[in-house]
């Protein structure tokens, strides 16, 4: 079935004041064996790509993964160390150097860590857990706020994809998976942070086949937000 793309752009009422943003202009990815990351400056087209000193050393389960990366106001977050029960998650300056511990994410059932997004203000740290949820983890309290979570009567997935920072570092907008008698659903939702109130729908794909509202990101002022419509 031939399914197409479309790029949106949606007005947020309810955002914030406007803050003044500078843009990011370096990017993190995995590269080779899963054991390096690259560096990309995308304010110069067509490079350069430097490599990043890998973080030393990885324990336990951990292994370098797009996921399990992320940058944000002038710092790297990498998740470095997993078990059973906690994911270890260090900053580092953008070339690697300057460690230091951000803390140890809570897991839940055993998982892994398959999404990492860093708050703009260092302070939060959005992370998708393997089957579980959407939680965020608060540096300065140790505290973690539960932001989505797979539902037990099954009419939610438990599917969540993409979390986003909006510049004040107060609201998230990720994409969610519903099953419907036609099909599958993901729509777009935003949330507060702290946990302190459900997720609110803002988009609505139509619920037939396979419909996918995602890689949504936000504009500087929070005014915006831009994501990509499959159906």
């Amino acid at each position: 079935m031939l399914r197409s793309l479309v790029l949106v752009a949606l007005a947020v009422v309810f955002a914030s004041p406007a803050l003044a943003q500078n843009p990011t202009l370096f990017t993190v990815c995995v590269r080779g064996q899963a054991d390096r990351l690259c560096g990309y400056d995308t304010s110069v087209p067509g490079g350069p790509v430097t490599e990043i000193p890998p973080p030393a050393p990885l324990n336990n389960n951990a292994f370098l993964r797009n996921g399990a990366v992320s940058v944000a106001g002038g710092k790297l977050a990498v998740v470095t160390a997993e078990s059973n029960t906690t994911a270890e998650v260090m900053l580092y300056d953008l070339d690697g150097s300057n460690p230091e511990l951000f803390g140890n994410l809570p897991l839940i059932g055993s998982n892994f860590v398959g999404e990492l997004e860093l708050s703009p203000d260092l302070s939060r740290i959005a992370y998708q857990v393997s089957n579980a949820g959407l939680y965020v983890y608060e540096r300065a309290t140790q505290q973690t706020h539960t932001i989505f979570e797979r539902n037990s009567n099954r009419t939610l997935s438990g599917f969540s994809h993409g979390p986003r920072w909006s510049p004040d570092s107060q609201t998230l907008v990720f994409t969610i998976e519903e099953v419907t008698a036609t099909g599958l659903v993901r729509p777009l939702v935003i949330a507060p942070a702290d946990g302190s109130a459900p997720y609110t729908r803002v988009t609505t794909p139509e619920a037939t086949g396979i419909s996918y509202d995602g890689y949504a990101d936000w504009s500087y002022d929070g005014s915006l937000l831009a994501f990509v419509r499959v159906k």
